[in-house]
């Protein structure tokens, strides 16, 4: 099944690894980034793979990492990356990003 990155996906992703690169080394965001092509490289082939998400139940969420989810949706034939989320941002702002 093919990926498809919307703009939210890509944006949210660089903002996210903006964030992580004053938390952490540069060799642990590079194991971020290895670590977020595996998962979307699994999706292509196991697309249910993630939870329902219970904000809009025609999405899915998948845990990148414990700081890093990402939530997508899945159509007949493709894959469509919706947002890279920062677990510890509030709940509330990611109902809104997901209306």
């Amino acid at each position: 099944m093919k990926i498809v990155w919307n703009n939210n996906a890509l944006e949210s992703l660089d903002k996210n690894i903006d964030y992580l690169k004053k938390k952490w080394s540069t060799r642990d965001v590079e194991i971020f980034l290895d670590i977020v092509d595996e998962k979307v490289e699994i999706l292509k082939s196991f697309p249910e793979i993630g939870t329902l998400c219970e904000f809009k139940p025609l999405l899915r969420q998948l845990i990148i990492t414990k700081h890093i989810t990402l939530f997508y949706e899945i159509e007949i034939d493709a894959v469509y990356l919706h947002l890279f989320w920062l677990n510890f941002n509030d709940k509330e702002d990611l109902q809104m990003l997901l209306s």
